[in-house]
């Protein structure tokens, strides 16, 4: 009975170890993927400026959108 308690503890120690090294994993990919935008945008700074500048105003667009009355009734409630 020993035996198997210490086999479940060492099964545990390794799968908290595995689960430890894919969060690893996933934090060096998204950190490598973050790198790899900034190195393409200094290679390609015409392209990257136009691409920044479309970004931006798709994302001004929808934050600035006009307020419509079908809105302005909503929040009032």
């Amino acid at each position: 009975m020993t035996a198997a308690q210490s086999a479940g503890s060492a099964a545990q120690a390794a799968s908290m170890a595995a689960q430890s090294a894919g969060s690893r994993a996933d934090s060096l990919e998204t950190r490598l993927r973050s790198l790899e935008r900034w190195k393409w945008a200094k290679t390609h700074p015409k392209k990257a400026k136009k691409h920044h500048a479309r970004h931006h105003a798709k994302r001004q667009a929808t934050l600035h959108r006009p307020v419509t009355a079908d809105q302005t009734s909503a929040q009032h409630m």
